[in-house]
């Protein structure tokens, strides 16, 4: 498997070409906290897709391989709106069977 890492500009405008990267995201549990919350995602925004943003980021992934790259997102995808993945500190490392 081969995977380019891209350096990123310092700064990325509104017509960048970062502007169609989307991310998987998770930053909250079903009571805003860090921590704590249920198994699973209650409320439906724990775990979410987002457009790419400015962070301090300096590189980011690319498959090399197109077929690749649309197996990552697809599961990207799937895993983002399964409710059974759910976002907590705490519990981070398992996942609701």
């Amino acid at each position: 498997m081969k995977i380019e890492i891209a350096k990123l500009p310092k700064t990325i405008t509104v017509n960048s070409k970062y502007n169609d990267v989307m991310l998987g995201s998770s930053s909250k549990d079903e009571h805003g906290n860090y921590s704590g919350g249920q198994g699973g995602d209650q409320t439906g925004k724990e775990v979410y897709i987002l457009n790419w943003y400015g962070k301090n980021w300096t590189s980011v992934l690319r498959p090399k391989d197109s077929a690749l790259a649309e197996r990552i997102a697809t599961a990207c995808e799937k895993g983002c709106s399964n409710d059974n993945i759910g976002y907590s500190q705490s519990t981070r490392n398992t996942l609701l069977a």
